[in-house]
């Protein structure tokens, strides 16, 4: 007996990213995970960041709502944090220096631009006068 599913799209498991617009800019990873060459736009740092985040999140999900997984967890990241900022140094960034790096040019050590002249908003200063102003004058 044929059953008749009525779909009006695939399901999204079934589509492969190579079929579809977005083929450049998902990365393309062999199966030691390594960025295929010339396959994807995305750094290899990216990958990190990703693979650390997916990490940390299922890190979290198995200390659940446990008082002593979360407390041992916070251990680890404490002991990672140390052991990070020892491989990073001592000196740590001033906000000026992080803001700096972020754009890509050091800021000037005097500014000089002045503060714009203050101005009246209140009208023009000028009263213009009506018909029946101007004839009361006269």
């Amino acid at each position: 007996m044929y059953l008749e599913a009525k779909l009006h799209e695939l399901p999204t498991h079934f589509v492969l990213n190579r079929w579809t617009k977005m083929t450049t800019s998902k990365p393309i990873f062999d199966v030691d995970g390594n960025v295929l060459h010339g396959c994807s736009q995305i750094n290899h740092e990216d990958k990190l960041i990703s693979d650390n985040w997916i990490e940390f999140m299922t890190f979290m999900e198995v200390a659940g709502r446990d008082s002593e997984m979360l407390s041992l967890a916070l251990r680890g990241i404490s002991n990672v944090t140390n052991q990070l900022m020892e491989l990073k140094g001592s000196t740590s960034e001033s906000k000026v220096q992080e803001l700096e790096s972020f754009i890509g040019s050091s800021a000037p050590e005097q500014v000089e631009i002045l503060p714009p002249k203050q101005s009246n908003t209140k009208g023009s200063g000028k009263w213009i006068k009506g018909g029946k102003e101007k004839a009361m004058e006269q």
